[in-house]
């Protein structure tokens, strides 16, 4: 990944924008950081494609659609 962010910093970037609160629910704006960060690589790419790809918004609220995956190939809902 190049990234001016350490390994360490994209970490804890990463933890902090999937931690939920007392709900269960994840911070979008944490979600919504992630997407801004400049990480030229194709595993990187492809998850954020994919978080792109499972926001919904409706009205004023945001929501997001998150899957487990056992394997590369098969995924399941959360």
């Amino acid at each position: 990944m190049q990234s001016p962010l350490s390994r360490e910093a994209r970490q804890r970037f990463i933890t902090r924008a999937f931690n939920t609160d007392k709900e269960g629910q994840i911070h979008t704006a944490d979600l919504f950081m992630l997407l801004r960060l400049e990480i030229r690589d194709d595993r990187w790419l492809r998850a954020m494609e994919a978080i792109r790809n499972s926001i919904t918004v409706t009205g004023s609220k945001v929501y997001v659609r998150l899957c487990e995956r056992d394997s590369p190939t098969h995924s399941g809902a959360l």
